[in-house]
């Protein structure tokens, strides 16, 4: 639960010390020290007291601000909202004794790094700035004297920011608190937060539903991004593809088609997207590279490669295209036969095999 829930918990990594540093040896015994128990008891008053996140706004000022300690680094991502900075999401992790020996330059360079590249998928494209306590790193950008370690990470922050500021140690209080302890390690924690009131989760569908924005945001087939790929070597006539994915379920379809001329798109269009899922709002061209290693025989192959594409689980959306569009997953063809062991299947079609 703790991995679960850590990007609500400020400063668990350090937290946690204790446990991961008995639990790192291969030996199925641990010494259960009163330093495990300390951390163990802290650790169930962090998760209980969870700091409420807010939710990211793609128009609001975004910062990440980032600290070092000898032991650990922390960062916090916020933004303006209301004129007040509230917490998005926290970063916290152990150092390694390699990098605790580091210099404290080195050690808040890291945490700047290792921030962005936890953070990558909110921060890329978006203008945002760093505060750091540690001034040097202001100016290091600019600076040649840098060591190739150096380099290769300042190369990577200004893919994302130029814009790195100074704050003081006693403004930067949050990413502190997540690169050192929130308490002496003796001392019990007691979680002091208010008890967040309960969620009427129908009312909230009921609300959702009620709102324009959240609608927009939840329609299915209401924006799509279309491409064609080609010319491919001829098969049945055709040399060219035109693939559609909704953007929200990613349903694919790829249509074959004999040419690319403007017309030829537009019926595809009409005859196998819209009339099966209505006008889309947006229709944003795109890039369809699943499409561009099928074979000579391609139309044969196409409604495998559709088939797996719909069927494959989608991790950022704990679903498959076929489970968001029908509600259910899909057959594969290796659903449909039994097991290899089993005598009294055996497939003499080319076809059957090639399934």
């Amino acid at each position: 639960m703790i991995n679960f829930y850590h990007r609500f918990l400020p400063g668990i990594a350090k937290c946690l010390t204790p446990l991961t540093e008995a639990t790192k040896s291969r030996s199925k015994a641990i010494t259960w020290t009163v330093e495990c128990q300390a951390a163990f008891q802290a650790a169930k008053s962090a998760l209980a007291s969870a700091t409420l996140l807010n939710h990211p706004d793609p128009k609001s000022e975004t910062r990440l601000s980032t600290d070092s300690s000898d032991s650990a680094i922390g960062a916090e991502l916020s933004q303006k909202h209301h004129g007040a900075w509230r917490p998005i999401a926290f970063f916290s992790r152990k150092l390694t004794p390699t990098q605790s020996r580091c210099s404290t330059f080195d050690r808040e360079l890291l945490a700047i790094y290792s921030a962005i590249q936890h953070f990558r998928l909110f921060l890329e494209g978006r203008p945002f700035s760093v505060f750091t306590d540690h001034k040097p790193l202001t100016h290091a950008l600019t600076s040649k004297t840098a060591r190739s370690r150096q380099e290769r990470q300042l190369s990577y922050i200004a893919e994302f920011t130029t814009d790195i500021q100074y704050i003081s140690g006693t403004d930067n209080v949050v990413p502190d608190v997540l690169s050192r302890a929130f308490h002496s390690i003796e001392e019990p924690m007691v979680a002091s937060a208010s008890p967040i009131p309960a969620i009427d989760l129908a009312q909230m569908a009921i609300e959702q539903r009620r709102d324009p924005k959240v609608s927009e945001l939840h329609r299915r087939f209401g924006d799509i991004h279309v491409d064609l790929v080609g010319p491919l070597p001829s098969s049945e006539g055709c040399s060219y593809l035109f693939t559609i994915v909704d953007r929200f379920t990613r349903w694919p379809e790829a249509v074959p088609i004999h040419n690319a001329e403007t017309i030829t798109c537009a019926r595809a269009l009409l005859r196998n997207w819209i009339s099966r899922f209505g006008v889309p709002d947006t229709i944003t061209s795109d890039q369809g590279p699943q499409f561009r290693l099928l074979g000579p025989c391609w139309m044969d192959e196409l409604p495998i490669v559709l088939l797996g594409i719909r069927s494959t689980w989608k991790e950022d959306l704990g679903a498959s295209p076929a489970l968001l569009t029908y509600g259910t997953n899909l057959r594969i063809p290796g659903d449909f036969f039994p097991s290899p062991s089993d005598d009294k299947f055996l497939p003499d079609s080319d076809f059957v095999r090639t399934l």
